[in-house]
């Protein structure tokens, strides 16, 4: 019997949800697709405990740097031509908190994710149409049904790629992922 059978993982596009909510995708081991916008930490980790995924990969740092605006793994992602955003930045520092306390509620299945470096590492320039693409591409590739309404935006798709990670991690099929370790930090990149 296949020991996966009946998997879900999630991936997260994190936000303050102050102003603009959360995007998670869930995906489970039928292909279905779930994108929800999320606008309260609460609902947030209620959601999280109903689904009880096997994985949770969200794009935000989970840590600050020891020294200077990036930590190591960072600075090793801009060798690799990604852009990430420095997490000691006011804006980025609340996303490090929202991150820690979602770790301490899920502790043994969480994972950092960059989603935007898969498109820096195939793309110089993003445009919307390159999401487009990118997003319908990941659902023909994958064989993904979506199975909620919603309107197409940049943070579907972060939070699509993030759950493409936690599968990939769950599934073994770590050749489709670039792990980026460091003495701060472990970032998991999914190949597009």
């Amino acid at each position: 019997m296949n020991i996966f059978m009946g998997w879900s993982v999630v991936g997260i596009d994190l936000t303050t949800m102050r102003k603009k909510p959360a995007t998670i995708a869930f995906l489970n081991h039928r292909g279905e697709l779930f994108i929800y916008d999320i606008k309260s930490f609460n609902d947030l980790v209620k959601l999280l405990h109903k689904i009880d995924p096997n994985f949770i990969s969200i794009d935000s740092p989970f840590s600050y740097p020891e020294f200077g605006g990036f930590r190591n793994c960072d600075k090793r992602m801009k060798e690799l031509g990604m852009k990430p955003l420095p997490p000691g930045w006011r804006g980025m520092r609340k996303l490090v908190e929202i991150a820690t306390m979602l770790i301490k509620e899920f502790p043994s299945n969480t994972i950092e994710c960059f989603p935007t470096g898969s498109l820096n590492i195939k793309y110089k320039r993003l445009t919307a149409e390159i999401y487009i693409k990118t997003f319908l591409k990941i659902l023909i590739e994958e064989n993904l049904s979506i199975h909620t309404k919603f309107v197409f935006k940049k943070d579907a798709l972060d939070a699509l790629i993030c759950a493409l990670a936690s599968k990939h991690l769950l599934l073994g099929e770590l050749d489709k992922l670039l792990i980026i370790k460091g003495e701060e930090c472990e970032i998991y990149v999914p190949k597009l």
